[in-house]
């Protein structure tokens, strides 16, 4: 999350999409956490309606996946 702050702060857009529903409830304390610091540093957080592990990113309009957290 430091990196993402880091863009952000330069002037990147950065943007966060996270999942609304979690396998495990300590990880979803520790997500909202997350967000609200994303947040107050000016990232952009959307939350995803249901489940995910899928792992994306865009940069300058190329995108990539992964599967590794």
């Amino acid at each position: 999350m430091h990196g993402l702050i880091q863009a952000r702060r330069s002037g990147v857009d950065v943007r966060v999409i996270i999942p609304r529903e979690i396998d495990y409830g300590l990880l979803e304390r520790t997500m909202i956490v997350a967000a609200n610091q994303m947040i107050g540093n000016g990232i952009r957080v959307f939350m995803h309606p249901g489940m995910s592990h899928i792992k994306a990113a865009v940069f300058d309009g190329r995108t990539t996946f992964g599967t590794a957290n």
